[in-house]
């Protein structure tokens, strides 16, 4: 099987599995909503949960897979397929402040307690990741726990850092300056947040 082989397979596999994964994203948001009601009107003013809903495109999903394997191209003569791949669909709740994230975290975790799990900090911020196959076909989903203002940066910086313009890529994927300011964003971003839990705190 030639690159150009596998590549045009993945497209079919991909189109193929649309339909399954977008009803199957919207089964488990509409699941994910009902057990964050409670908790929803609860919340008081300042606090936040927001529950966003994602299938990757074709050929995102392609260049992940691509990029995960040795070299990060593919190899003539080998099979691919994009359930190899953990996030192909995903949610992503972002909250406000920390102690809304964590009250979201302990329901998820009970409720989707079959569920492989990959908690770790981001630039001084708490991430928690949730994956598991869905439906009939075993599509890879994620859920991810997010500080909301995390979220909202990675929004910009998405298409800005991470998937720039490809006139820009070159520049920006060598940029020490770049990767430090973006350190330093998500570390004043975890500063903020805990300064005002602390200030809430202290009243």
């Amino acid at each position: 099987m030639t690159l150009k082989q596998a590549v045009n397979n993945l497209r079919q596999e991909y189109f193929e599995l649309k339909a399954p994964m977008h009803k199957e994203l919207r089964h488990l948001e509409a699941t994910v909503r009902a057990y964050l009601k409670e908790l929803e009107y609860s919340l008081e003013k300042h606090e936040r949960i927001d529950v966003e809903s994602r299938v990757k495109d074709c050929e995102s999903a392609i260049d992940s897979l691509r990029r995960k394997q040795p070299g990060r191209d593919f190899e003539d003569g080998k099979q691919y397929t994009l359930n190899q791949l953990k996030d192909l669909v995903g949610l992503r709740i972002l909250t406000f402040p920390t102690s809304v994230m964590k009250s979201v975290n302990v329901i998820l975790s009970d409720t989707f307690k079959d569920w492989s799990t990959d908690h770790d900090m981001h630039g001084g911020m708490q991430i928690y990741k949730y994956y598991n196959e869905i439906g009939d076909l075993k599509i890879p989903c994620e859920i991810q726990i997010v500080s909301m203002l995390t979220g909202k940066f990675w929004d910009v910086e998405h298409a800005a850092l991470y998937k720039p313009n490809p006139a820009y890529k070159g520049a920006i994927e060598g940029s020490f300056t770049m990767d430090r300011l973006y350190k330093d964003v998500m570390n004043k971003l975890a500063e903020f947040e805990k300064a005002f839990e602390e200030t809430l705190q202290g009243n």
